[in-house]
């Protein structure tokens, strides 16, 4: 007798007249169905109804299941063994046990469970569209908000700057005080300015590029003690003077600015006592660095020719001179006529 070797089948032994038609289909037969399997040519294929799966099922080395167009789990009582298994527990969540004997929530209701990713990025982004991105092209990372994509705010703390591209461990860093009392918002001018200016910021935040306008009286402040009075040349007609002569001497009334500073306008304020007569004033600039110095003025001349007008103020605006290096700038004036016309205090508007 010949045993077959895949389901054990046994040939009948042959009659005594040797090979037969029945004998040969027979043995054939067995053999086919010894070496069934199911597959094409091979027996009927296995479908779902017959299968009965009642024990974990293995794959052998890498083999895996392809071409699987979904998996539906059925919710079950949490794993306390079986690591790295993936499984709908009873509270119809979907976890993953860990190698390392850990429940992982991966969902929370119709999202994902962002809200337990430890050292990630949590937020509802996933429920409003929003987005944080790395764009290749541009070498950046984006922050978006909810759709249509447009720009995010970012809430930090310092934020530190380093050199693009680079692997510096250097960095510029911008900080809120320590002491900060309320939030504010810094605003970026719209462009920046055609030359270097100082950057200026208004009470709401808003930054701009251009130059400050002060305001500087001549002479200083003097102060007299013994009385406790305190007296403004430039604003007490008790103060100081300068005593205008006649009306062909000169009186220079001096100031000093810093270089690079824009004269705007300036102011002369005296009393006239004059019965007749012009005081004249006109603003000049005289270079202090060349071998033959000559005063340019500055503006228009101003005048005065009112009779006796007590306290008067000459003075122009619109002015736009740059201070320069090793210049002087004064204001030239001339009296009156008679010895009692004054100049109290002289004023210079500029930016800066």
């Amino acid at each position: 007798m010949t045993t077959l070797p895949d389901m054990g089948l046994v040939l009948p032994t042959r009659g005594p007249s040797g090979a037969g038609i029945w004998d040969d289909t027979l043995d054939a037969d067995l053999a086919l169905v010894d070496a069934h399997d199911h597959t094409t040519g091979k027996g009927q294929p296995i479908n779902t109804a017959a299968i009965a799966i009642d024990a974990d099922l293995s794959f052998s080395s890498l083999w895996a299941p392809t071409n699987l167009h979904r998996i539906q789990f059925a919710s079950v009582v949490g794993f306390s063994g079986t690591n790295k298994s993936l499984f709908v527990s009873l509270d119809n969540e979907l976890y993953w046990r860990s190698n390392a004997g850990g429940n992982v929530q991966i969902t929370t209701g119709s999202t994902l469970n962002v809200a337990a990713f430890t050292g990630g990025i949590g937020g509802d982004y996933a429920a409003v569209g929003a987005a944080v991105a790395y764009d290749d092209a541009g070498d950046r990372y984006t922050f978006k908000q909810q759709s249509p994509g447009n720009w995010a705010r970012l809430a930090s703390g310092e934020v530190r700057i380093f050199e693009t591209g680079t692997t510096e461990s250097v960095f510029v860093g911008l900080a809120a005080p320590a002491a900060l009392a309320s939030s504010y918002t810094v605003t970026f001018p719209l462009a920046p300015p055609a030359s270097t200016l100082p950057v200026q910021m208004s009470s709401t935040g808003v930054l701009t590029a251009g130059r400050v306008s002060e305001t500087w009286t001549f002479p200083p402040t003097l102060a007299i003690t013994g009385a406790g009075v305190s007296i403004t040349a430039s604003t007490s007609t008790l103060a100081p003077a300068v005593n205008l002569l006649t009306s062909t001497a000169i009186s220079n009334l001096p100031f000093m600015l810093p270089v690079g500073s824009i004269i705007t306008s300036w102011s002369m304020n005296g009393d006239k006592t004059s019965g007749s007569g012009t005081i004249t004033a006109k603003l000049f600039s005289n270079a202090t660095n060349t071998l033959a110095p000559g005063k340019t003025q500055i503006g228009s001349t101003q005048t005065n020719a009112v009779a006796n007008p007590g306290a008067f103020a000459l003075g122009q605006s619109g002015l736009s001179t740059t201070v320069a290096s090793n210049t002087l700038y004064f204001i030239e004036v001339t009296g009156g006529g008679v010895i009692e016309d004054k100049i109290y205090g002289w004023s210079i508007t500029a930016s800066v």
